[in-house]
């Protein structure tokens, strides 16, 4: 799977990983620009500051708040 099979999505769950590898799932917009997909948020968020730490990460395609995975 490449990273651009999921530019047709509005949303993707984030999922970072705390230092005791315990994840942590978080709901993102998502856009795409030219081959990039592109999200924003706070550098100072938890999101950055977990893959910053260890840069594991993982996404999966979801709906606005993140409840339901969506293929």
């Amino acid at each position: 799977m490449n990273i651009l099979d999921f530019a047709d999505n509005e949303y993707i769950n984030l999922i970072t990983y705390r230092k005791d590898n315990t994840p942590v799932a978080t709901p993102v917009w998502l856009s795409s620009v030219e081959n990039y997909l592109v999200v924003t948020t706070s550098l100072n968020a938890g999101k950055v500051k977990r893959i910053r730490a260890n840069g594991k990460a993982t996404i999966y395609t979801t709906n606005q708040t993140g409840s339901k995975k969506t293929f």
